[in-house]
């Protein structure tokens, strides 16, 4: 049985919700950390308590200081040529430390660091991948303890190898093994895992070209609620700029000429939104990730349409407004949210993206036929434009729904 002594300091939270508290000098065992709160419209004497299995404690991270470590397990990290640093996720399973599986933007050269744990003399550090062993090298050698916290990290290049797809999935493959080999003057250490590179998603334009100078911004979800005086909570969600620096990434990125992007992030519900003159911004509906994987759907944009709308359709929660018309070749069609949610456009023609409320996406449509479209965000609404010659010549047209009393 764990027993836990409460030790509570005041946080100071964002407006975006985050906070940030930084744990130091732990001595050994085990610490649950969590944040509670008091939510407005609560205000509890000095005598009462607050009953927390309400909502008001939010999950815990639990942290297990064990001075039988050679080498910190959370300090391993992996550095691209470009700059970028990785932090596998590890686990630790009945005292067992492991370096789960994960993926890498891709193949090739980066150098692997660990930090050597306190009152550890470690003699040798290795980086195994697949079958090949690379001898690691403090970043110093005259300071006590050799290789503890205090001489930085020992370090060595190590090459991914060019394998695609997630780590786990290859789980039996030679190459896709990885562990850290530590030893001291009475005893070896070992933590395993799998390592793996993957394929950084492409933006593109609508013929499949990869564009460069675009700048990519992962959003992360963050979730608030609200309980009024008579217990009732009301839950909201909405998407802030992820925290790149926090993983030694950057966010917002650009692509390159080749228009590739890649994040690594923990578990959570994200979001991606690339924007770049002379294009639509497109925003990609929310998913969830499980760490360990990299964040690279391809994109495509569409290009920007500067000339005034000939039809406007409204988006909204009853749907499209008007939901089906007949045009003319040639015609802009421009949808617009009018609602307060997110909502999208998209058929096999063109895809708007999520069209958070306000935002305007406009398609230009040459070819006669009947374009079918819908709405990934509200899946019972459905559209259908008509394009045809025979269409009557209109000016520009806004449709408004029909209010019946």
């Amino acid at each position: 049985t764990k027993h836990f002594t409460s030790l509570a300091v005041p946080v100071e939270v964002g407006a975006n919700g985050i906070w940030r508290y930084t744990l130091s000098d732990l001595h050994d065992g085990s610490y649950r950390a969590s944040v509670s709160y008091q939510p407005n419209g609560l205000h509890a004497a000095s005598t009462q308590t607050i009953d927390f299995d309400r909502g008001y404690l939010s999950p815990a991270v639990y942290v297990t200081v064990d001075p039988s470590l050679t080498v910190d397990p959370m300090s391993f990290q992996l550095t691209d040529t470009q700059g970028r640093t990785y932090y596998p996720p590890v686990t630790s399973r009945l005292g067992n430390f492991e370096i789960l599986d994960f993926m890498v933007r891709e193949p090739g050269e980066y150098t692997a660091s660990a930090i050597a744990c306190p009152n550890q003399l470690i003699e040798t550090l290795q980086f195994k991948v697949g079958d090949i062993l690379v001898d690691a090298a403090p970043a110093a050698d005259d300071c006590q303890p050799r290789g503890s916290d205090q001489c930085g990290p020992w370090s060595a290049k190590i090459v991914v190898p060019d394998t695609v797809g997630r780590a786990a999935s290859a789980a039996g493959a030679d190459s896709n093994s990885f562990a850290i080999l530590a030893a001291t003057a009475t005893m070896d250490d070992s933590f395993s895992g799998a390592l793996a590179a993957g394929t950084a998603g492409v933006v593109s334009d609508g013929g499949g070209t990869p564009v460069g100078d675009v700048t990519v911004t992962l959003f992360t979800a963050v979730t608030t609620s609200s309980t009024d005086g008579n217990g009732a909570t009301t839950t909201s969600r909405f998407f802030t700029p992820w925290i790149g620096s926090d993983y030694g990434q950057s966010n917002p990125l650009t692509t390159a000429n080749d228009g590739t992007y890649s994040f690594t992030a923990p578990d959570g519900t994200y979001r991606v939104r690339a924007e770049r003159n002379g294009y639509q911004p497109y925003v990609t509906t929310a998913f969830e990730h499980s760490e360990g994987a990299l964040i690279a759907d391809d994109i495509q944009l569409s290009p920007t349409i500067g000339a005034e709308a000939d039809v406007v359709i409204e988006v909204s929660e009853s749907g499209f407004s008007p939901a089906t018309l007949t045009v003319a070749p040639g015609s802009i069609i421009a949808f617009v949210n009018v609602d307060f949610a997110d909502h999208s456009s998209n058929s096999s023609a063109w895809d708007s993206g999520i069209l958070t409320p306000g935002a305007v996406y406009k398609v230009q449509l040459d070819t006669e036929q009947t374009y079918l479209y819908g709405d990934t965000s509200n899946p019972l609404s459905a559209g259908a434009i008509i394009v045809s010659t025979e269409a009557p010549a209109t000016e520009n047209q806004i449709f408004l729904p029909v209010v019946v009393r």
